[in-house]
C-alpha cells in the first residue's frame, strides 16, 4: 500500500492505494524495497505455509509428528532432551513436551519474545522480550511456568541471549550498539540464575559479532564474525578473571570457506557448524584446535540426505524445527517442520547440544 505522508506534521495524509499485489511474505515480513529515487522492488509468491514439527529418520523418512501445526522461529532442547521451547509466529513462547506430544503457552502479551536459552539443569528459561518499550531486554522464568518472569538486565541496546555456561555462572549474549553494530557480552550469574555482577564485553569491535557459544567446560567460545569479509567461526579463550572477560591467548579461524552457527560437542573436543552450503560441518581436535574437519550431514534441514552412510551409522542429527541436537545414539530419529525441509535457515537457529 501507499498513503501520502506529511513530514511537517509527521503524519499520514490522505487515502492508502494499493501498489503491488500477492507479494512473497516470511513470518510477518514481506519482501519490497523503496529507493530514494521511488522505485520499488518486490518479490511475488505464496507465504510460507504453516508447518508442523515432523520427526525423521536420518534418511529423511518421517516418523510422526511433534506439537501444533504453526510457524516456527526457533526452537531450543532442553538438555534432557525431553521438552522444547519454541518461538512462534505470534512472538510468544511456547513449550512441548515431546514425550506426552503436549504444547502450552509459556509467555503471555502482545509483545516479542526470542531466542529462549536453557539454564545447564533444565529448570531454567533466559529469553529476550520487548515488553518494555520496545528494546529487547533479558528476562529470567522458571521452565515450569510456576512464577511470572524476572527482568534480568536492561539496557539501552537490544540484546539476545545465546549462551549459559554450563558451570551456571554466566550468560552470553549479543547486543546491538549504534557505533559498533553487534557485539558480544558476558553476564555474571549467581548459584540461582540471578545477576551476579554488571555486564563485560567479550568482543566489542567494528566488525558483527554474535551467535557466542560457551564450550562445556568453559574455558573457550566459540562464535561467527565477518571481519574478513563474510560469515566465518572463531574461537578464543575465556578466562572471566580478566577485564573484559576476553583472554590474553589469542584466537583461531576454524571454518573453511565461511560458516555460521557454532555448537560444541559434549566433550568438548570437537565443534560443529554450518558451513556456507549448508552442510554441517564439524571440526575435530584437543585443546590446541588441532585436528580435521569432516562433513558430517548433508543439507540442512534435510536431515541428511547427501551425508555419509557410514557416518549416518554412527551419528545422530536431530533437527527440531530449525534447531539441530547432535548425539551418538543411531537409533533415534531427527525433527524438522513439514515445509521447511529443504528451505534456508537463519545461522542463530542452529544449535547443537550432548
Amino acid at each position: 500500500m501507499e498513503q501520502p505522508f506529511d513530514n511537517r506534521k509527521l503524519e499520514l495524509a490522505g487515502e492508502a492505494v494499493p501498489v503491488a499485489e500477492q507479494l512473497g511474505t516470511f513470518l510477518n515480513f514481506a519482501f519490497f524495497s523503496v529507493s530514494a529515487n521511488g522505485v520499488l522492488v518486490y518479490r511475488t509468491g505464496a507465504s510460507q505455509a504453516v508447518s508442523q514439527l515432523t520427526w525423521l529418520d536420518r534418511q529423511g523418512k518421517r516418523l510422526g509428528s511433534v506439537g501444533d501445526p504453526g510457524l516456527y522461529t526457533f526452537v531450543a532442547l532442553s538438555p534432557d532432551q525431553m521438552y522444547a521451547m519454541v518461538t512462534r509466529a505470534d512472538g510468544d513462547l511456547w513449550l512441548v513436551d515431546l514425550k506426552r506430544n503436549v504444547t502450552t503457552r509459556f509467555t503471555f502479551g502482545r509483545c516479542r519474545s526470542l531466542n529462549p536459552v536453557w539454564s545447564p539443569d533444565g529448570t531454567q528459561i533466559i529469553f529476550a522480550s520487548d515488553r518494555d518499550g520496545g528494546v529487547f531486554n533479558l528476562y529470567r522464568k522458571l521452565a515450569s511456568g510456576a512464577k511470572e518472569e524476572e527482568l534480568l538486565l536492561k539496557s539501552p541496546d537490544n540484546k539476545l541471549p545465546s549462551s549459559w555456561s554450563h558451570d551456571g555462572r554466566f550468560l552470553l549474549y549479543s547486543a546491538q550498539e549504534p557505533k559498533t553494530g553487534s557485539d558480544v557480552w558476558v553476564l555474571p550469574l549467581d548459584a540461582n540464575g540471578s545477576k551476579a555482577g554488571e555486564p563485560k564485553p567479550f568482543l566489542r569491535t567494528e566488525f558483527q559479532e554474535r551467535f557466542a557459544r560457551f564450550s562445556p567446560d568453559s574455558r573457550w567460545i566459540a562464535y561467527n564474525s565477518n571481519e574478513s569479509g563474510r560469515d566465518e567461526i572463531y574461537v578464543r579463550p575465556f578466562s572471566p578473571s580478566l577485564a573484559g572477560g576476553a583472554s590474553e591467548g589469542g584466537k583461531w579461524m576454524i571454518s573453511r570457506g565461511a560458516g555460521t552457527g557454532p555448537i560444541w560437542l559434549g566433550d568438548g573436543k570437537a565443534l560443529v557448524y554450518v558451513a556456507s552450503d549448508f552442510n554441517v560441518t564439524a571440526i575435530h581436535g584437543s585443546a590446541e584446535l588441532g585436528g580435521g574437519v569432516e562433513e558430517i550431514a548433508g543439507q540442512v534441514p534435510v536431515c541428511g540426505q547427501t551425508g555419509k552412510p557410514e557416518l549416518c551409522r554412527k551419528r545422530r542429527l536431530e533437527i527440531v524445527s530449525v534447531i539441530t541436537s547432535y548425539r551418538d545414539h543411531p537409533d533415534q530419529a531427527a525433527a524438522v517442520p513439514k515445509g521447511v525441509c529443504g528451505g534456508f535457515v537463519t545461522p542463530r537457529s542452529v544449535s547443537f547440544v550432548e
